[in-house]
């Protein structure tokens, strides 16, 4: 293993009988666990070497996590593609960045293997800066590039993660994102450092979101720790479901949180905690800070990384940044050691980051700039509103005009019409932030990798995909 610290072989030596990870009724203790990964080595001996990029379709399981434990203890770089990337796309992605196609790493190499360059396949020593994994960005416009992070990086961020959240001794993160997702993946290395219980989602369960199961999971399995989007937040508060006992933080990330749906969840207990982070670091860059009165944003920024805002975008630099992409057009770093994220942003008068979204998404309507992730919030704290998207859509008069697609199945359209939805919003949102065009769909697109597409949301609402409603609706 390539770092010490993230071994599971580490781990058994120094918890050995402390409970690692439960899958429904089963559970493994490091000592057990240990011995899993063991067997899986033997049973890839010959396929991987040190230095290897091998691609690995890694789900939120057992197998998926015994496998990758297997992978890294052998000293080989695991290349995660998504479970839901159909098998071209994985190929395309694999060959991309080098990776083989090991038999056993994926359900597309039972027939065909892919060979990166000798280079890759020889041995070499591995400092703590090498990499340790290789995720993929979204790809929302573009074919994803990877993003190279160390074990360096991963437990810089594991520490910075542990002086905001602490442990307890009896912690339980329930890990619901698929480990191939840095989100899923960083809940690994963070309960294996500090020797507590991963806890994986319950296997064969029905798709999708079920706001009373979820509750009954969390209070059933004793989780402390979880992890959810706003959207999933929203559901739970409009169930008017109260939060177990058990449960001490909910890290809510992946979408500004608006304040007005922070205090509704947390009159019905839920320990809310604001975070905004990025593949680029490792997941968390600010997350708030457990029993910290309430406070708009993401909270400040954990230890460790610096956090700056320059001409309104954000910028990072410290140990827990990646090493750069596969491939890589240019250099993702100044001079300086500053990575651009293209997030928008800024601080408030306390220091507390506040994230805007994305600089090239940003709506300029009649000469003013909109923050869509800003109106995005607003809206997500109305009753009716599951999901949203803002964006700008072309405008003889205005340039552009700020557009929202909602998911509200249960709303009626007179109550969302443009004039009326303007009216709610006033004394939140300056006039010209407000949507002038609004459209219902009863889903939205999502990429591979579970985000919401942008791309093929704005083309649908250019190209009458959605249902407008009209002013005169009001």
């Amino acid at each position: 293993m390539r770092c010490p610290e993230l071994s599971v072989h580490t781990a058994a030596a120094q918890y050995g009988d402390e409970l690692a990870v439960v899958e429904g009724e089963r559970g493994l203790s490091f000592r057990e666990l240990s011995s899993e990964v063991a067997r899986a080595q033997e049973d890839l001996q010959g396929r991987l070497l040190p230095g290897r990029r091998v691609a690995l379709v890694a789900r939120p399981d057992l197998r998926s996590l015994i496998l990758l434990s297997a992978v890294l203890e052998e000293g080989s770089v695991p290349c995660f593609l998504h479970p839901r990337l159909p098998a071209e796309t994985r190929a395309l992605l694999a060959g991309r960045v080098g990776a083989a196609m090991v038999p056993g790493l994926t359900e597309d190499a039972a027939e065909q293997t892919t060979v990166p360059p000798a280079a890759a396949l020889r041995e070499r020593s591995v400092s703590s800066a090498s990499d340790l994994a290789l995720f993929f960005t979204s790809g929302s416009t573009e074919l994803p590039k990877g993003v190279r992070l160390s074990s360096r990086a991963f437990v810089a961020s594991a520490v910075a993660s542990e002086r905001n959240l602490g442990w307890r001794e009896d912690d339980r993160w329930l890990c619901s994102l698929p480990l191939a997702h840095i989100g899923g993946f960083s809940v690994l290395t963070r309960t294996r450092l500090a020797g507590r219980t991963l806890v994986l989602p319950e296997p064969r369960m029905p798709a999708g979101f079920d706001p009373s199961r979820f509750v009954e999971q969390l209070a059933r399995r004793r989780i402390t720790l979880a992890s959810l989007v706003p959207t999933m937040l929203a559901r739970l508060i409009r169930a008017g479901l109260a939060a177990p006992a058990t449960l001490r933080a909910v890290l809510i990330g992946g979408a500004a949180l608006d304040p007005e749906l922070a205090q509704a969840a947390r009159e019905l207990g839920w320990p809310t905690l604001a975070s905004y982070g990025l593949t680029e670091a490792c997941s968390q860059v600010a997350t708030q800070r457990p029993g910290a009165p309430w406070a708009a944003g993401s909270g400040m920024p954990l230890s460790g990384l610096e956090v700056d805002v320059a001409d309104g975008e954000i910028r990072l630099r410290g140990p827990a940044l990646f090493s750069g992409y596969v491939p890589e057009d240019a250099p993702p770093f100044d001079d300086d050691g500053w990575f651009r994220t293209g997030d928008l942003g800024r601080f408030d008068a306390q220091g507390h980051l506040l994230v805007e979204g994305r600089a090239r998404d940003l709506v300029i309507t009649g000469g003013e700039n909109v923050a869509p992730g800003r109106v995005e919030a607003v809206l997500r704290g109305l009753a009716e509103v599951e999901e949203v998207v803002v964006m700008g859509l072309p405008d003889r008069e205005w340039g552009e005009v700020v557009a929202a697609v909602l998911v509200a199945p249960a709303a009626d359209p007179c109550v969302l019409a443009p004039k009326r939805l303007r009216n709610r919003l006033e004394g939140r949102l300056a006039g010209f932030e407000r949507p002038r065009r609004v459209f219902l769909a009863s889903s939205l697109p999502l990429l591979p990798n579970g985000k919401i597409d942008r791309g093929e949301i704005r083309r649908r609402a250019q190209g009458s995909g959605f249902a407008e409603l009209s002013d005169d609706l009001a």
